[in-house]
């Protein structure tokens, strides 16, 4: 069996952390050194990242709710006729 382009990749990868786990090891470094600029721009972009997905999903979350009421017109329509 030869292998997909998805297993190729999957094995290529070693590790990979998440941006809220990685969010909080900069968040603790700025408990450790509030002053640590560093840490605090990239905690802040994060957080940028995170407004970003927040506004993507409620986007997303509005088109579904109209498609589901265009679909819901729609099949009233069909079992009224």
């Amino acid at each position: 069996m030869r292998p997909t382009i998805i297993t190729w990749v999957a094995s290529k990868i070693g590790h990979a952390a998440c941006w809220p786990h990685a969010r909080h090891k900069f968040f603790e470094a700025v408990e450790l050194n509030p002053e640590d600029r560093t840490a605090i721009g990239i905690v802040s972009r994060i957080d940028g990242l995170f407004a970003i997905d927040q506004k993507l999903e409620l986007a997303i979350l509005a088109i579904a709710l109209q498609n589901l009421s265009k679909q819901r017109d729609y099949f009233r329509r069909e079992q009224s006729e």
